[in-house]
């Protein structure tokens, strides 16, 4: 047989292909990604409109029909006539089988391939790779917190303090007994570390010396400012000031999940599972003041000079200014700004200046501008599964799931 009769053969294995080919959900505007540091999004959502590629497909399809092509030339030019096993002639038989069983396989694999490239080109912003520095650290971090030279990191073997340097190293451990451990966080004025375990509150100095017992009760949340703490039980709030035994105690009836200290409003900021509520130091104790509604319980509270921001896992991300915040306090509402979609799951979040850092787990590290309304700048998938990420003095430390290693990056 001829090789031109031979190549007749194909003809239905290249239908075959296009008829492949013309199922798959491809689009000519959007087969190629955006060029690098481009914004395209798509008009309605606000996002990059990602489809596969239909040019790159038919590119592996025809890299996988020209090795199988190859293949059968190869078997033909080595063989001799008449010295075949089987009935299946090179040309006549093995050109057209391996030309088609290579252009399959090359057309899944391309699609395997594009799968893959949309997976990993974020949906909106620009992608980034950061440059960045690791301590090691004894299993995967859980929490964190920064004050100054000092990061302190819990996980299920404790708590470690790192170095806050651009090399960053483990220094020492604290509280290798305490089991359970949810939270921690520095107390500066009295040099010590409160943490948060599923039994009791603790408190244990930065140096050397034993923990002690402050409270007991599963610590669902746990806040610091410079010297006093604000621990939640359930919905109840505890804060312990100064070197008093005595606590002031405050009941929001709704399970409280996040607590921060607001050195410029000189009060605490509650997350629960339902609202966002502002909470002041009296004589008498504890008062709620501003009330702020959620969607989803607050994982974290984040603050900046002008907004307030709240992580809410797969509601996304909500933040305010706060110069609305005196109509709320007189009764009015107020719109918050609203980021939804991506990330999938916003596990932490924190500020470095006007920007907001975002844990958003598998989908990577973001940066999200504030102003005039929430939008992703860019994103870097360098980590695997991002959950926390805390910012001191312009440089940002982040909590990876998947590494038993605490990063600096920036």
């Amino acid at each position: 047989m001829s090789v031109p009769r031979a190549l007749r053969r194909l003809t239905p294995a290249a239908a075959v292909i296009g008829a492949l080919l013309s199922t798959l959900p491809v689009t000519g505007a959007a087969q190629e990604p955006a060029p690098a540091g481009s914004l395209l999004r798509a008009e309605a959502a606000g996002q990059r409109e990602l489809r596969v590629s239909g040019s790159r497909l038919a590119r592996y399809s025809a890299i996988g029909a020209a090795t199988g092509a190859a293949l059968a030339f190869g078997y033909w030019s080595v063989s001799e006539e008449g010295r075949r096993g089987g009935d299946c002639r090179p040309l006549e038989c093995a050109l057209p089988y391996l030309t088609l069983s290579g252009a399959v396989a090359g057309l899944f694999l391309g699609r395997e391939l594009e799968m893959q490239r949309i997976a990993l080109t974020p949906r909106s912003g620009d992608a980034v790779k950061y440059a960045s520095t690791a301590a090691a650290l004894l299993a995967p971090p859980t929490y964190l917190d920064v004050r100054d030279t000092l990061v302190v990191v819990a996980s299920d073997s404790g708590v470690q303090l790192v170095s806050a340097t651009a090399t960053p190293r483990a220094l020492a451990r604290r509280a290798a007994g305490l089991r359970g451990i949810r939270q921690v966080a520095f107390v500066p004025a009295r040099g010590s570390l409160a943490i948060g375990t599923a039994t009791a509150l603790w408190e244990a100095p930065v140096g050397t010396g034993p923990a002690r017992r402050v409270a007991d009760g599963a610590v669902t949340a746990l806040g610091a400012s410079s010297a006093s703490l604000l621990s939640a039980t359930g919905t109840i709030l505890h804060l312990v000031r100064g070197d008093s035994a005595a606590r002031d105690s405050l009941d929001l009836r709704t399970p409280v999940t996040a607590v921060v200290w607001d050195s410029l409003g000189g009060s605490w900021w509650v997350a629960t599972d339902s609202q966002l509520v502002r909470v002041r130091e009296s004589a008498n104790g504890l008062d709620a003041g501003i009330t702020l509604p959620l969607p989803a319980a607050g994982r974290r509270i984040a603050l900046s000079a002008t907004h307030i921001a709240v992580a809410l896992g797969e509601a996304g991300l909500m933040a305010w200014p706060r110069a609305s915040l005196t109509s709320a306090q007189q009764g009015g509402v107020i719109a918050p700004l609203r980021l939804a979609g991506e990330p999938r799951f916003v596990f932490d979040a924190d500020f470095a200046g006007d920007v907001l850092y975002v844990a958003g787990g598998v989908d990577g590290l973001f940066r999200v501008a504030i102003e005039p309304t929430l939008r992703i700048i860019d994103s870097s998938r360098q980590f695997p599964f991002v959950t926390l990420v805390k910012t001191d003095g312009g440089v940002v430390w982040v909590g990876d799931r998947g590494r038993t290693e605490l990063v600096r990056v920036r």
